[in-house]
């Protein structure tokens, strides 16, 4: 006789189990013999496969939390992107999670909109810490069987930008209902599929690739991007808790052909004023303080803004670095363009990364897990740049200085004197230091020098002599510590940008605008468009600000707002 036991276990972590055991006897031939054994088997065998079939059914069902998530993300209103914040060169636009929902929502509704026999269940998205969890769900028919069940995605990945400014999805986790899926396997079973070429290729077309090896996806802005504003880079997008951030580099020629727009506008500012004043009412007379804020905007830039260098601004970011404000407690997020003032500190996290430009001309890397403070930066009131390492690890990139200019990285223990050098510095937990100059000279308290393609490291327990460096071990050090700020950054970020001094002027004055009746702002298009005749310098400006931006192809879209 043979006795079969089926029982299911779920795990204390939410995995499931079958668990069978049989107890054999001895079968008689007089009770059917093999014949019996036969069958016995074989309803062992189909036991098994409808448990086995059960528990697939269990794992990769949605659960409870799932469904709940969905139906409360069918709910949710749009939230409206936060107007966007300007940087030193740049903007960050910030969209809420909520937003970003409905927007993918609705782009795979459209999907499976010629698919009756598919109930689209929705789509929520959640933002936090650099990640992105992703969970839609779809209810149908299952073909063969008739059984009509929900079968739900979850997908979890890890954003970033590479360093040619695409951007990366690289996923960590993907789960079918309760089942977890490898995400290699996954990629790799998918792209044997026939169809799923065709669908590669369209996605190729929207400037999406999918790398089957590495399992990541990649994200090319620039189509979008240019249709919008040509020349604009993203420079650093970041998920925060609720919210997705993104930084956005605006190229130079925009800042000074808009500042030259404004300078032109300015030369017969009273007539323009004069004109404004009679049309509007006299509670609004804030659109006037925003045009004469905006001229002289234009006039300080066009005498100074482009010889006042900018003290230290954020010309790379990757992940999460801090920057703590001298007096203050609180850590904020930095973006590509902030500028930063004496006496910040940066405070970098795991894998994580920042760029400073110092005076427009030399480039400090924090590497990650790192502190470091911006002492002093060569001004007027000073000729000495002084970085304090507090923590960590960092690479200074320092261009020639004149005779009386003064370079200096420090640590609790060292000073290190900088000429012209390009040099590694790793601060250890008990205060002593490595160093590898890759070019140059740089001195550690006036007692030890290194030479270009030497190391040394000074301290407790180190000799202070300085060695030779492989080629290897220069070739690692840009591979995993290289500067990652581009040149037309380097230029941007050397001066104050106009837009970021303009544009709170024309917020100001389209709050205004927007406030106004339909016959006042008519009034106020006929002023300006009068004042333009008059000026016809104006009108050849910016038709050369279409023409440098690459926007003209946009000159009857501006034309047509004063028509």
């Amino acid at each position: 006789m043979c006795k079969v036991f089926f029982k299911l276990y779920k795990s204390s972590v939410g995995k499931y189990y079958v668990y069978m055991s049989t107890t054999n006897q001895t079968i008689s031939k007089r009770h059917g013999g093999v014949g019996k054994g036969i069958f016995l088997a074989l309803l062992i065998i189909i036991v098994s496969i409808l448990i086995v079939a059960l528990v697939a059914v269990v794992l990769t069902g949605p659960g409870k939390a799932q469904l709940r998530r969905l139906k409360e993300s069918q709910s949710a209103l749009t939230v409206p992107a936060a107007k966007p914040e300007l940087t030193g060169r740049g903007m960050v636009v910030e969209i809420p999670e909520e937003t970003l929902s409905k927007m993918l929502s609705s782009g795979t509704e459209i999907m499976f909109a010629g698919r009756p026999e598919v109930n689209y269940m929705g789509l929520d998205l959640k933002l936090a810490d650099q990640e992105i969890d992703v969970l839609s769900g779809v209810e149908g028919q299952v073909p063969g069987i008739g059984w009509r069940r929900a079968a739900v995605m979850q997908i979890r990945a890890e954003l970033g930008v590479t360093e040619e400014g695409l951007i990366r999805l690289t996923p960590k986790a993907v789960r079918f209902g309760m089942l977890p899926i490898p995400i290699k396997r996954l990629i790799k079973l998918t792209d044997r599929i026939p169809d799923f070429h065709s669908v590669e290729e369209e996605l190729a077309d929207l400037g999406v690739i999918i790398d089957s090896d590495s399992g990541r996806f990649f994200v090319d802005p620039e189509p979008w991007l240019s249709g919008y504003f040509p020349g604009m880079q993203i420079k650093q997008i970041r998920a925060v808790r609720g919210a997705l951030r993104i930084a956005l580099g605006m190229p130079a020629s925009f800042d000074d052909s808009l500042a030259e727009i404004f300078l032109t506008a300015a030369r017969n500012e009273p007539d323009l004023i004069r004109r404004l004043d009679e049309v509007l009412p006299a509670e609004n007379l804030k659109m006037i303080e925003s045009v004469e804020g905006l001229f002289e905007a234009a006039e300080n830039y066009g005498a100074v803004g482009k010889e006042e260098p900018m003290e230290a601004a954020v010309s790379y970011v990757e992940g999460r670095v801090d920057a703590i404000a001298p007096g203050s407690a609180d850590a904020i997020p930095v973006d590509f363009g902030d500028r930063l003032t004496i006496g910040t500190t940066l405070r970098s996290g795991k894998d994580s990364y920042a760029e400073l430009v110092l005076t427009g001309r030399h480039i400090t890397k924090v590497g990650e897990q790192s502190e470091l403070v911006v002492s002093s930066v060569d001004d007027d009131d000073s000729d000495t740049t002084s970085l304090a390492l507090l923590k960590g690890k960092v690479r200074v990139l320092v261009s020639s200085l004149s005779k009386d200019e003064i370079f200096e990285l420090t640590t609790t223990d060292t000073v290190m004197a900088v000429r012209g050098t390009d040099f590694v510095v790793i601060l250890q937990r008990n205060g002593a230091i490595d160093m590898a100059v890759l070019e140059g000279r740089v001195s550690i308290n006036d007692e030890v020098t290194a030479e270009a393609d030497q190391s040394v490291s000074v301290g407790k327990g180190r000799a202070g002599v300085p060695i030779p460096i492989s080629d290897e071990f220069r070739a690692e050090i840009e591979e995993d510590f290289g500067i990652r700020t581009l040149p037309e950054d380097l230029e941007s970020l050397s001066t104050e940008s106009f837009t970021s001094v303009a544009m709170p002027h024309i917020m100001s004055a389209a709050s205004v605008w927007a406030g106004l009746d339909n016959d006042t702002q008519w009034e106020i298009q006929n002023a300006i468009v009068d004042y333009m005749e008059e000026n016809p310098e104006i009108p050849r400006t910016i038709d050369e600000f279409f023409r440098v931006n690459g926007w003209e192809d946009r000159r009857g879209e501006f034309e047509r707002m004063f028509e």
